[in-house]
C-alpha cells in the first residue's frame, strides 16, 4: 500500500520544486533588490511641446540607408500638444516614431521607403546576365533594373567594360546616361 503513495509523493514534490523553480526564476529581478526602491513618478505631469521645445526629424531612407537629420520645421504645430498628441499625427503605420529624448528634445523619426534626395536622382549603368543595363540608384547598388538594353557588355571596349563591371558609370541623371547610351549604340 505505501508503493503507490511513495511514487505519487515524488511526482508531487519534482512537481513542487520545478513551480517553485520557475517561479523564482521568472520573478528574480523582484527579489534581487529587496532595498531597491524606484523613483517616485509624477503621473499628473506630462510632457508637452513648449516653444522652447527642440524638435528634431530624422529620416531614414530604407533604399539607400542614409539618415538625414533636421529640424522639425512644422513646430508651431505641435506647441501644446502631449506625447500622445504628436503620436496621433505621426503614427506608427506612417513609418513614424515619436519620443521625447532625457534632454527635453522631441524626437520624429520617419522611415522612407525610398531613396534620399541626394541619390533619388542618380543612374548607372551595369550589367545584367551578360547585357548592358540601366539601374536606379547609386553605383553598386543593383537592386532596381530600370531598363536591359541590346548591348552586350562583352562587345563593348575594354576601358568601358572594366567600368560597367566596377561601377564607375554612375550618372547624375538619366538624361545624361541615355548621352552616354547614344554613343554606345554601334555595339549593340
Amino acid at each position: 500500500m505505501i508503493r503507490p503513495y511513495r511514487g505519487a509523493v515524488l511526482a508531487g514534490t519534482l512537481l513542487l520544486s520545478f513551480a517553485l523553480g520557475y517561479g523564482l526564476a521568472h520573478n528574480w529581478p523582484r527579489f534581487k533588490n529587496f532595498d531597491f526602491k524606484p523613483a517616485a513618478i509624477d503621473s499628473k505631469k506630462e510632457f508637452m511641446v513648449q516653444d522652447k521645445t527642440p524638435v528634431i526629424l530624422e529620416q531614414v531612407y530604407t533604399r539607400c540607408g542614409h539618415v538625414t537629420t533636421s529640424e522639425f520645421k512644422g513646430k508651431k504645430y505641435l506647441i501644446g500638444k502631449s506625447l500622445s498628441g504628436v503620436r496621433e499625427l505621426y503614427p506608427v503605420r506612417d513609418g513614424y516614431l515619436v519620443w521625447f529624448e532625457d534632454n527635453g528634445s522631441l524626437v520624429i523619426y520617419q522611415r522612407i521607403d525610398d531613396w534620399c534626395p541626394k541619390d533619388k536622382n542618380l543612374c548607372h549603368l551595369g550589367a545584367y546576365k551578360g547585357y548592358l543595363a540601366v539601374y536606379k540608384g547609386p553605383s553598386g547598388n543593383n537592386q532596381e533594373v530600370a531598363r536591359v538594353t541590346k548591348i552586350r557588355v562583352e562587345d563593348l571596349p575594354e576601358k568601358i567594360q572594366e567600368d560597367v563591371l566596377n561601377g564607375k558609370m554612375e550618372f547624375n541623371n538619366e538624361t545624361a546616361l541615355n548621352d552616354v547610351l547614344e554613343s554606345l549604340d554601334e555595339y549593340e
